[in-house]
């Protein structure tokens, strides 16, 4: 009984795994993608953008371009720079930096680099959430995204639906009884029995 319960769950995990669409899981690579560079990995995808989920698309991209701004080149730039002269005011010491020098041009188009990448992620968020993917991204946020295991993406704990419980049901109480009688036919009555054992030939007799 308990190989056959592993092995309902594993088909079942299974089933689950083959059913996710090509958008289910462009949205999970992205999601893990960005939860790689986020100080909180709980945070969802409005949360990036400062929005609620109930957000039209239109307060999605004032979001977008509003956060996009601040990530110009030029903007990135000018607050490495202010951020250099406040931290010199200060005094805050800042590993790996020389808050008494200007940022370097290498400095400079590392901080740009890293404004770009993060640009870009949040141009597939916007891309989601302002797209027909929108739904499934709900979806998943409501129930659970599945995590990454190896070779697929799989729940940590398999959640079967009401179809599939009624299966197992129906499946492990007919294999744990015997099956009944054919036709309902039922057993020899005693009294056959016992005529029976009264014609049998006694040893010594006859």
């Amino acid at each position: 009984m308990k190989f056959m319960t592993l092995l309902f769950g594993l088909l079942g995990l299974v089933t689950v795994a083959a059913a996710w669409s090509k958008e289910d899981r462009e949205i999970f690579r992205i999601r893990d993608e960005l939860r790689a560079h986020m100080e909180d990995p709980d945070q969802s995808f409005y949360d990036l953008l400062g929005i609620k989920p109930s957000a039209s698309i239109e307060d999605i991209s004032k979001a977008f371009r509003k956060i996009t701004r601040s990530l110009h080149p030029d903007k990135v730039a000018q607050k490495l720079k202010a951020e250099r002269i406040a931290a010199k005011k200060a005094g805050t010491f800042i590993p790996g930096v020389n808050i008494n020098k200007p940022p370097s041009q290498k400095e400079i188009r590392a901080a740009v680099k890293v404004a770009e990448e993060r640009q870009s992620r949040l141009s597939l968020v916007r891309n989601i959430l302002s797209g027909p993917e929108r739904d499934r991204y709900d979806h998943f946020l409501r129930n659970g995204f599945p995590a990454w295991k190896g070779t697929n993406y799989y729940y940590d704990r398999y959640r079967p639906g009401l179809g599939t419980a009624l299966f197992g049901v129906f499946f492990f109480a007919g294999g744990a009884h015997p099956l009944p009688r054919p036709l309902h036919e039922p057993p020899p009555p005693q009294g056959l029995y016992r005529a029976l054992h009264q014609v049998r030939p006694r040893p010594g007799l006859g």
